[in-house]
């Protein structure tokens, strides 16, 4: 499954037999915003923009400028599933960047401070996988990034959705 408008559907997946999801695609973007899933949850977010992850936001265009490696920004991504689930993890690899993510309200990965500002913002380098329990056929992942220190801001490689045994175990074997 590949994400689209801020949606991936991983519902037909089996997650107990098959590796994990890279959630590559289109993720809801708030440039220049910290959003915060409470805030997303109390209704009225700006309205999105769209930008597929992974990659470097250094050359994108918002609201008609070009940007480049400095900056802050919140994404969104809801992924749908099926019932009865096992642990579920979620897996972000190093990247040069600050990062938070959040999933269904809970904070799962904190790498760094993330900040508005260079000062405010530290970065780390430090892959992490976090497990967490699904309740509903929905999952909301909110990411917030930012990035001051190194030459390529973004989300450099997939964020990954599984089972926390795949997660857990592929660890060993990369």
């Amino acid at each position: 499954p590949v994400a689209s408008k801020g949606s991936l559907d991983a519902s037909s997946w089996n997650f107990s037999s098959s590796p994990a999801i890279p959630l590559d695609g289109e993720w809801e973007l708030y440039w220049g915003k910290l959003i915060s899933p409470d805030e997303f949850a109390a209704g009225n977010p700006p309205e999105p923009a769209y930008a597929k992850l992974p990659g470097e936001w250094n050359g994108w265009v918002i609201d008609g400028k070009k940007i480049g490696a400095d900056g802050f920004a919140t994404f969104r991504l809801k992924v749908k599933t099926g019932d009865a689930l096992p642990m579920m993890a979620l897996r972000t690899q190093e990247m040069g960047t600050a990062l938070k993510v959040w999933v269904n309200g809970k904070l799962l990965i904190e790498n760094g401070t993330v900040g508005k500002t260079a000062d405010e913002s530290k970065p780390y380098y430090r892959p992490m996988t976090a497990p967490f329990s699904v309740s509903g056929a929905e999952t909301e992942i909110v990411m917030q990034v930012s990035n001051f220190d190194h030459r390529a801001g973004g989300v450099w490689y997939p964020v990954e959705f599984g089972s926390a045994s795949a997660l857990q175990d592929s660890l060993f074997t990369r």
